[in-house]
């Protein structure tokens, strides 16, 4: 099911479903689950199915520990926060709030300020704006308060 090409219809199923199973099943089957869950944010070619990811990071995020959130999930949060489609994005912004508790203050302004600063930089999609004002005061208690100062103000 890992694979690049295939239906989606029982990829999509599986993202909503793998965060509802995990705490129940072994620390094998998890792992397994960890990686599936990674294969279809990152090596996905289907808009669906990333979309799928994108929707249940958060409730996935929810059951694991923080260190996978900071390893596994950061990475699959960095690919859908630059991903091409804006509806990605936008699921994108949605959850990094939950994504950055896992992080230090220092860590947060460095890794996730960055990116999300870009996620819509030729301004060309209101709908990725509207979200990245939201995820901003939403990660506002997780970002130091010089780069508030000094880069959210100035970005707006």
């Amino acid at each position: 099911m890992g694979k690049k090409t295939g239906p989606y219809s029982p990829k999509v199923t599986a993202c909503c479903l793998l965060p509802v199973a995990y705490p129940s099943v072994s620390e094998k089957a998890q792992v397994e689950f960890r990686t599936l869950f990674k294969t279809f944010a990152l090596e996905e070619n289907s808009p669906l199915v990333r979309r799928a990811v994108a929707e249940n990071i958060e409730a996935f995020a929810n059951v694991v520990d923080k260190k996978i959130i900071r390893s596994d999930f950061f990475e699959i949060w960095q690919s859908l926060i630059v991903d091409t489609f804006d509806i990605i994005r936008i699921k994108a912004l949605e959850c990094a709030v939950i994504v950055a508790r896992a992080f230090k203050k220092e860590e947060t302004t460095d890794k996730f300020f960055k990116l999300i600063r870009f996620v819509d930089s030729g301004k060309k999609s209101w709908r990725v704006r509207y979200s990245l004002v939201e995820c901003l005061a939403s990660i506002l208690n997780y970002l130091e308060k010089d780069i508030i100062k000094k880069d959210v103000v100035e970005a707006f």
